[in-house]
């Protein structure tokens, strides 16, 4: 029997393993190894992943005085570095526009077949 409420607690466990496993919450070398093949199907990880390569790719940071002192050099020199200490490096633009377009795809084919082929008349 399907519900609003059962249709709102799926959605709702969806959008948080999604967003558990996108990188903006817990960074994704640190996901269990169990888990870690969702990120795959995350589209919050592709577009995350789409929006820091667009931020951070070649951007170089200056570093205080105080922190050079206590770490002795700088520890995030630049954008690369950055993305490469959250895991966000291993994908270029391209891969993650490509990814988002699929599972925008996937989505729109899943309604179709949803809103096709389910009864959507309310029953008396």
């Amino acid at each position: 029997l399907v519900n609003f409420q059962v249709a709102a607690f799926v959605a709702n466990l969806l959008f948080t393993i999604f967003l558990l496993s996108s990188g903006f919450i817990i960074n994704l070398d640190s996901l269990w190894v169990g888990v870690r093949w969702l990120k795959w199907t995350s589209y919050l990880k592709w577009s995350f992943q789409a929006l820091n390569r667009i931020e951070f790719d070649g951007l170089i940071f200056d570093c205080s005085p105080e922190t050079m002192a206590y770490y002795g050099e700088c520890p995030i020199p630049n954008g690369t570095i950055a993305l490469k200490s959250y895991d966000l490096d291993k994908e270029n633009l391209i891969d993650c526009l490509s990814a988002m377009l699929g599972i925008m795809v996937l989505f729109l084919v899943l309604t179709f077949v949803f809103l096709k082929f389910i009864d959507q008349k309310p029953k008396k």
